[in-house]
């Protein structure tokens, strides 16, 4: 009998794992860890994008994409958003060691390289970063590649970076690229989903406002 219940419990243990994530950087504030393999999600939704964005603060010149989707393949759930980042070093002198986002404040994140096929606007390949990171308040996410066998040098390009949120809801966020001096560009942030409760005071305000308008109409 015991052997039967150990042989149970090994198979309902093997089940287990291999239903779970062959591997999950979910992180929270002031975490660093290795980068997640990360894919997005078949018929993700591209709902917006920076287009080329330039930034030059004086010790090197890159460029970067920031694109948000809204994501069937999510981490967290179907339809929550993920977002790509890729920097691209465009001038002649200069490393870039660190790319970064924010705000992610309360969000739960799921960050590393996206792994799967390149959307339209990206380049396969590129640099991996050695870590990834999110600071002690929450708020900033970042890609490491402080090593030299990590950094960006001129004319390279990192690898798509990917970070999934628990929420679909977004707003303008910032994207910055650091080395010795730091430049900063327009980016995208994850946005709270509005509270029942909030979207009722919401509607309530916009009935009072019509019957208002009728009234001064009549």
């Amino acid at each position: 009998m015991r052997a039967k219940l150990l042989g149970a419990a090994v198979l309902i243990g093997a089940l287990a794992s291999a239903a779970s994530p062959v591997s999950a950087t979910v992180i929270g504030p002031g975490v660093m860890a290795a980068p997640d393999s990360l894919t997005l999600g078949a018929g993700a939704t591209l709902l917006a994008s920076t287009g080329p964005q330039t930034i030059s603060p004086g010790t090197f010149t890159s460029t970067y994409i920031e694109n948000v989707y809204q994501d069937p393949g999510n981490t967290f759930c179907a339809g929550c958003l993920t977002f790509l980042i890729q920097d691209t070093n465009i001038g002649t002198t200069g490393v870039n060691e660190r790319v970064s986002t924010g705000l992610f404040s309360t969000f739960l994140t799921d960050v590393g390289i996206d792994t799967g096929a390149t959307p339209a606007g990206f380049m396969s390949g590129g640099n991996i970063p050695g870590t990834v990171s999110r600071d002690a308040t929450g708020n900033v996410i970042g890609f490491n590649f402080n090593t030299a066998a990590t950094q960006i040098n001129a004319g390279q390009h990192s690898a798509i970076l990917e970070i999934e949120t628990n929420t679909p809801n977004f707003v303008p966020g910032f994207v910055s690229i650091q080395d010795a001096t730091a430049g900063t560009g327009p980016g995208f942030q994850p946005a709270p989903v509005p509270e029942p409760a909030s979207l009722a005071l919401f509607g309530s305000a916009l009935v009072g406002f019509g019957l208002i308008r009728r009234r001064r109409k009549s």
